[in-house]
């Protein structure tokens, strides 16, 4: 294993520590800039146990360049039952399952549609 794969499991596992016992930190994280994208994306997925309040800081990763810090938002999304309760969220996910660069996003996108 590498010391950057090292890294990256240690930041797995430091964001779903904050998720379970400091969700502010988390979002704070998400939404302060110094996160790589690489980290991004797992702090995104994880703050989807936030619930609710983890949406605002979510929605605008559905813009971030990169499809993979996308798709962490996507699940992050999924997971907070947003599908369920806020239309716009709906909405602009089919979008990036019509019309996202990435094959791949689009297929998460079109998945997560379908529950």
């Amino acid at each position: 294993m590498t010391d950057r794969q090292s890294w990256l499991d240690h930041c797995v596992d430091e964001f779903e520590w904050l998720a379970e016992h400091d969700g502010k930190t988390l979002l704070d994280l998400i939404e302060g800039g110094s996160l790589r994208a690489s980290e991004l994306t797992f702090a995104a997925e994880h703050a989807g146990l936030l619930g609710e309040s983890a949406i605002p800081y979510l929605v605008p990763l559905l813009e971030h360049p990169k499809s993979y810090v996308r798709e962490g938002a996507i699940i992050g999304l999924v997971t907070t039952k947003a599908l369920d309760q806020h239309p716009e969220v709906v909405e602009r996910i089919k979008q990036l399952a019509d019309s996202d660069p990435s094959e791949e996003l689009r297929e998460v996108a079109r998945e997560a549609l379908n529950g």
